[in-house]
């Protein structure tokens, strides 16, 4: 992803494409506060300047300046012996074809046949959006429930076919062979589960089925989709809030942007879909 890449929103107005330095400038003039919202391509919807890790570091460095020097330390300037003209500023260089200009101004389109080199290229983002709504503890229990039933229809009949072996072994101990079936049970159920929430949250469609029945989906702190990697920990990550007598899955329910202990831990959101 080019640094050169970020759109951002003042009031009404969208700006942008702007460098990511340059966007890092204005946060630390002040005319980027953490509510104004940022976008940039790979972003599922406009957010919160302030809830980006990528910009934290911009906002963490804006400290109040430096208290003026005494006037007795201030070195006394000095006019040079002749008082010659100074040569006047030369004029701004208009603004090349396709740089978007200074807020208020329309953008100029590129013309026909003529190059832009080294100038960004203004291209329209997507659709502001006021607010990131995150979603809640209730919305995100009914999407697991719908994935529990559906991966229970596979889980099980699978199990009931597996532990016929054990069973119809000749002398089998029915004791032993409900340990050893409950026991190919867990692991066969604990493999399905984790590729289906890892490979179906790290997916184009950034959510598993249930998630998308409730028209929410899964992205990294900065509201981009996660990879595998991440969703593998994430999902291992909800043994801790199972193990919590699962207060991690409901810290969801009151946590600032509806993060539960495993979302901590990825370093994920659970937003609802634009």
């Amino acid at each position: 992803m080019a640094d050169g890449e970020w759109h951002y929103a003042l009031g009404d107005q969208q700006i942008g494409p702007v460098t990511q330095e340059a966007l890092f400038d204005l946060i630390r003039a002040g005319t980027i506060k953490r509510d104004d919202r940022v976008w940039r391509p790979g972003m599922n919807q406009w957010m919160a300047a302030g809830d980006l890790a990528t910009l934290a570091k911009a906002f963490e460095a804006d400290k109040p300046p430096p208290m003026p020097l005494p006037a007795a330390t201030v070195p006394p300037v000095r006019m040079p012996a002749t008082s010659a003209p100074m040569p006047l500023p030369l004029p701004l260089p208009p603004p090349m074809p396709g740089q978007y200009p200074m807020p208020g101004l329309p953008p100029m389109p590129p013309m026909p046949g003529q190059p832009v080199d080294g100038m960004l290229q203004y291209q329209t983002p997507m659709p502001y959006f006021q607010t990131v709504q995150y979603a809640g503890f209730w919305r995100r229990w009914a999407a697991i429930f719908i994935d529990g039933i559906l991966v229970d229809f596979v889980t099980v009949p699978l199990s009931l076919a597996m532990g016929v072996p054990f069973f119809a072994r000749p002398g089998a101990n029915p004791a032993l062979a409900f340990s050893a079936n409950r026991l190919m049970f867990q692991l066969l159920n604990l493999l399905i589960l984790w590729l289906y929430f890892s490979l179906m949250e790290s997916s184009k469609y950034q959510a598993t089925v249930g998630k998308m029945a409730l028209s929410i989906i899964v992205t990294d702190l900065d509201g981009k989709p996660i990879g595998f990697g991440q969703a593998t920990g994430r999902f291992f990550g909800k043994i801790l809030s199972y193990i919590t007598l699962c207060i991690g899955f409901m810290m969801a329910g009151w946590t600032e942007k509806k993060q539960a202990l495993h979302d901590f831990l990825a370093s994920t959101l659970v937003i609802c879909k634009p």
